[in-house]
């Protein structure tokens, strides 16, 4: 089971990171093929979908991380409505004051 947990904190990391890149390169590619931002569907629905897989893949390791046993509703949730759903997450695994520190100044990895 450590040998999880400690994969589960590098591939956490990971996905932060990835989601960090996927924001970036979507903004510039949109700049670089356009020459301004743009809002086009395929822009819009790539970006939105690569940002639910990389925010639902943190989301896995970090319960993997934690030993946090999550509901499907909770998983669903994620995919949803992941505005609302990360917020319960973090107080239901984090408890009242972690759940309120990570609300108010963001994810520490």
């Amino acid at each position: 089971m450590d040998y999880m947990v400690s994969n589960a904190v590098k591939f956490r990391r990971i996905s932060l990171l990835a989601l960090c890149v996927v924001s970036i390169a979507t903004g510039v590619l949109a700049v670089i093929l356009k020459g301004y931002p743009s809002i086009r569907p395929f822009y819009v629905c790539s970006y939105y979908g690569l940002n639910l897989l990389f925010i639902f893949m943190w989301f896995r390791y970090d319960t993997i991380a934690r030993q946090y046993q999550t509901s499907m509703l909770l998983r669903i949730g994620i995919i949803v409505l992941p505005f609302v759903a990360l917020p319960v997450y973090f107080f239901r695994s984090r408890g009242f004051a972690g759940g309120f520190k990570v609300n108010s100044r963001g994810v520490k990895p």
